[in-house]
């Protein structure tokens, strides 16, 4: 359903990840989530793409109540070409892209050699420095 109303309210999605399993991440008692990444091409502008990215999880049946608490549909924005855009409503880069290792496998899935616009190092470099060790486990490869 979120790929589906990605797909027709920000812009058609170009290559999509394998999903991914993985420990909850921040607030550890809770069930294992799933993660994809997608790559879209919009023509928004990264806060009217942040504000349909509000109204999909709405849709999706998202209550926000708890930071980093249980939900059944989570979207972020990693990426904006080679943007960096630091307001209090939108980080890009995600701040926590290069800390993620659930992020980053997937970003190397579809584009290891792209470079980090803050911190210069490809997706690929930075997995292999990422300081998270969680287990990502292939959950379905498209």
């Amino acid at each position: 359903m979120a790929r589906t109303l990605i797909g027709s309210e920000i812009g058609p999605i170009l290559k999509i990840s394998s999903i991914w399993e993985t420990a909850a991440w921040g607030l550890s008692e809770q069930a294992s989530f799933l993660n994809q990444a997608l790559i879209v091409k919009t023509s928004l502008q990264p806060a009217q793409a942040l504000e349909a990215m509000l109204q999909i999880e709405k849709k999706a049946g998202r209550i926000r109540k708890q930071h980093w608490g249980p939900r059944c549909l989570d979207i972020d924005m990693l990426l904006v070409n080679d943007m960096c855009i630091h307001s209090p409503d939108l980080q890009v880069p995600h701040p926590y892209l290069h800390a993620r290792r659930f992020v980053l496998v997937s970003l190397v899935e579809m584009i290891s050699e792209w470079k980090h616009p803050e911190l210069w190092k490809t997706m690929d470099e930075l997995l292999q420095e990422c300081p998270d060790s969680s287990a990502c486990k292939m959950w379905i490869n498209p």
